[in-house]
């Protein structure tokens, strides 16, 4: 065999490296076979030991015909742990594809990306990293999170904000004084509701928590898709449109006899949402709760949120560990955050769950 060897893989490892050589013959056929240099411990021999060198150098040996089974002569090395210096341009994709068939540990897996020239968003895998090696994960979620089962963002350009200011009507003062538009503004908001199903961001969030990845959901949402998606530990802090109640007794209504404009049946007061109003505290039990579960956290993540509306702007800045802020337009708070990722949610939802099965 006359063929120039090729490096195909160098790989490093405490005291020495391992190469995976290759050959190509005239016919564009190769052949492997690994070589190892310890030599780097050759300091630490004595000199009657000094006839064990040529074993810590040893060339090329064992020739294989298919990539397969070189792959299979470096699994005795564990290599998919070891620092990748070098992959040949041809090999990049054979290497990286059989590298996250494995899911090497985490703090590996971007020198491999480096040696391969692969690309990929880091943001991503950051956050599939972080995730998998939190033990307490808190999600904060926001209107941005439920844009995709067809519910407008208030706050986005594109959304209700723009064509009507909900501060003005989703008050304790219009339901008291102008309980017709208040009347309206929530009948409609139950109405976009009808038919709308949690999309694949509740859905992976739900996922997450039953496989221990999440420990507790905070959301600034009425819409109780978290719940329908089948997650469990969800602090409603404004509440939920799912439920009415009276506003005078607190006594529960159905759903049907408020859009029917119809009184209390204890105290004959008007009826409205289970929602958090803006001139109204947060419901002190989801309040606490989330707090509880922050304070605790070493993850947060804020999903879909402007972070403008106080308190639960606050919330990330609460943990003493590590925190996240997804949103699709760029918020006023992302500087105090220790990453930052811009996109829909949904979007960077399936990509970071990708990466947490591979890592």
């Amino acid at each position: 065999m006359n063929e120039e060897k090729k490096i195909i893989v160098s790989l490093g490892f405490e005291g020495g490296e391992v190469t995976l050589w290759g050959r190509r013959n005239s016919l564009g056929s190769w052949k492997y076979a690994t070589g190892r240099n310890e030599s780097a411990l050759a300091d630490l021999l004595f000199d009657e030991d000094a006839d064990l060198l040529p074993v810590l150098v040893r060339e090329p040996v064992q020739w294989v015909d298919s990539f397969d089974e070189a792959i299979g002569l470096l699994e005795k090395y564990s290599w998919r742990r070891a620092y990748p210096s070098h992959v040949h341009p041809d090999f990049r994709e054979l290497v990286w594809n059989q590298v996250i068939a494995k899911r090497p540990p985490s703090r590996n897996l971007f020198r491999w990306v480096e040696a391969c020239e692969v690309e990929i968003d880091k943001g991503m895998v950051t956050l599939a990293d972080w995730i998998q090696n939190s033990k307490f994960t808190v999600i904060l979620s926001g209107a941005g999170l439920s844009t995709a089962s067809g519910i407008p963002d208030f706050r986005s350009g594109s959304g209700w904000w723009n064509n009507i200011d909900p501060t003005t009507v989703a008050t304790a003062d219009a339901m008291k004084h102008n309980y017709e538009t208040f009347h309206a503004f929530y009948s409609f908001r139950i109405h976009a509701l009808e038919g709308l199903l949690p999309n694949q961001s509740h859905q992976i969030l739900a996922k997450w928590e039953r496989h221990g990845l999440v420990k507790a959901v905070a959301t600034q949402n009425v819409d109780g898709f978290h719940q329908l998606a089948g997650s469990h530990n969800v602090h409603e802090l404004h509440g939920s449109i799912r439920s009415v109640c009276c506003s005078e007794c607190d006594h529960p209504a159905s759903t049907e006899r408020f859009l029917d404009q119809s009184k209390c049946q204890q105290c004959d007061g008007k009826l409205r949402p289970n929602v958090t109003l803006f001139d109204e505290s947060l419901p002190s039990q989801a309040w606490e709760g989330a707090l509880k579960a922050i304070v605790q956290s070493d993850l947060v993540i804020a999903i879909g949120t402007s972070l403008n509306v106080y308190p639960a702007n606050r919330l990330p800045s609460m943990t003493e560990g590590r925190t996240v802020v997804i949103n699709l337009e760029p918020t006023m708070m992302d500087e105090k955050f220790n990453l930052v990722i811009h996109g829909k949610s949904e979007e960077i939802h399936l990509k970071v769950d990708k990466w947490i099965g591979r890592l």
